[in-house]
């Protein structure tokens, strides 16, 4: 195996690895016991805590997974 192919590997693999841990961290931020912590009466803005946590939590995890695939296409 080439030096090159080598570092290809290693490279996908860290990739699939991240992969494994934005979906995790998807699940575990998404699961009800854990969206039972915002779960209040406080209303931020008008809106209640567990909207803007659900919408946050979403735009990030939707732009970290987008910079993930941009970077990944770059490398190919």
């Amino acid at each position: 195996m080439s030096k090159s192919s080598g570092h290809k590997h290693q490279t996908i693999r860290q990739g699939n690895e991240l992969w494994f841990i934005f979906m995790c961290l998807g699940t575990i931020f998404l699961i009800p016991p854990f969206i039972t912590i915002f779960n209040s009466s406080l209303l931020l803005g008008g809106f209640p805590l567990i909207f803007i946590y659900l919408f946050t939590f979403w735009v990030l995890l939707v732009l970290s997974l987008y910079l993930y695939a941009a970077s990944s296409s770059k490398s190919d």
